[in-house]
């Protein structure tokens, strides 16, 4: 995304509060459109605490799923940015414990 001004960056989050309110009235379109704007950096920020790419979209995927259920619980105290990306780095820190949880499995193992 390129550089905002301090007015660009007011109106992306009056624009994404708007999205926010939409969401919270049931309008999935809304989420989408804060899906849309987000995913692209979330899983480029994600993919520097996850190396691997697919292990990176898989826990955007989570944390917007994430997000999307604890919707109602924003309550606009932070930007939808930067509760999401907290959102963001909980489920990769949560990947990564689970990882250093499982035994590792050969090659060629059945998953």
């Amino acid at each position: 995304m390129a550089w905002r001004d301090a007015a660009g960056a007011g109106r992306a989050a009056d624009q994404d509060q708007a999205l926010v309110d939409r969401a919270r009235r049931g309008d999935d379109d809304a989420f989408g459109d804060l899906v849309r704007a987000y995913q692209h950096r979330v899983v480029n920020f994600t993919q520097a605490m996850v190396p691997d790419r697919a292990d990176a979209e898989d826990i955007a995927q989570e944390a917007f799923l994430r997000a999307y259920r604890a919707l109602r619980q924003f309550r606009g105290g932070s930007s939808f940015k930067t509760w999401l990306y907290q959102s963001v780095t909980n489920t990769a820190r949560t990947h990564l414990a689970e990882g250093r949880d499982r035994p590792e499995q050969a090659a060629g193992d059945p998953a």
